[in-house]
């Protein structure tokens, strides 16, 4: 993988980040679901790990990603 290919996985990644932490406010409300299984969600502070390793191993700057 490239670095050029890195950045694109490091922005989509800060999206995905602030999409659930936009998702679950301070003060969430559980709703209960009736389905079988649980539907499987991503944890924030995995994908934040996930990013910094990323951008450690290509050196990219936070500048080059938009942080």
């Amino acid at each position: 993988m490239g670095k050029t290919k890195a950045i694109q996985i490091c922005k989509n990644l800060l999206r995905t980040i602030h999409k659930i932490e936009e998702a679950n406010p301070v003060n969430t409300i559980q709703y209960i679901r009736n389905d079988m299984f649980i539907a499987p969600t991503a944890s924030a502070k995995e994908l934040k790990t996930k990013l910094n390793s990323i951008l450690k191993k290509y050196e990219i700057n936070k500048e080059d990603v938009g942080l």
